[in-house]
């Protein structure tokens, strides 16, 4: 998969750019939130990207509405 950020880095694949900052251990946090659909309804979709040397993870999270965020899936890759 591709991860495009917008010319002004404040989108990434489409999505708003609402958080960014570093873990405690030094890591690369980014979340962005944006409308989609999942399980064929609309939903609130917050993907976080964590970025390190040796570690990328994609956490998705969605909130039907009304509902609180469900974690959807996350893959974790390490070298």
């Amino acid at each position: 998969d591709r991860l495009r950020v917008s010319r002004d880095g404040t989108k990434i694949n489409g999505m708003a750019l609402i958080q960014r900052y570093r873990n405690q251990d030094g890591a690369l946090v980014l979340v962005t939130e944006g409308e989609g659909r999942d399980d064929n309804k609309p939903a609130n979709i917050r993907l976080t990207y964590v970025v390190s040397a040796d570690r990328f993870i994609v956490r998705k999270d969605v909130r039907f509405e009304g509902q609180a965020y469900i974690n959807r899936n996350e893959y974790r890759l390490s070298r």
